[in-house]
């Protein structure tokens, strides 16, 4: 049996953790792609294109928003490319963490 210095302990016990959370995520992950599969009658392949393309969609329009939110693009620039709507709800959010913080530091 392999003994663990005490120090490495924690260590040990998040890296367990780490790895028994991703199997467990990923168990979840294939469970969907059964379900969604079955229950749009689309094959395993065609709901794992979809879900690409909606995974790839929804990390551009988040990186347009947050280029938008630090000023990198003018709101003309994120409008037309993500849409009213979604710079809207994202000036709603950025609008309400910023009083959360403010009212986090007393303030």
């Amino acid at each position: 049996m392999m003994r663990i210095h005490p120090d490495l302990w924690d260590v040990e016990i998040n890296l367990t953790f780490l790895a028994w959370e991703k199997g467990f995520k990923m168990n979840k992950t294939f469970s969907y792609l059964e379900m969604l599969s079955r229950e749009t009658d689309k094959s395993e392949s065609e709901v794992m294109t979809i879900a690409f393309q909606k995974g790839v969609q929804q990390m551009w329009r988040e990186r347009i928003l947050g280029r938008y939110l630090h000023k990198e693009i003018t709101r003309d620039e994120a409008i037309e490319t993500v849409g009213v709507d979604w710079v809207e709800l994202a000036e709603r959010q950025h609008e309400a963490m910023m009083e959360d913080i403010k009212w986090a530091m007393g303030g």
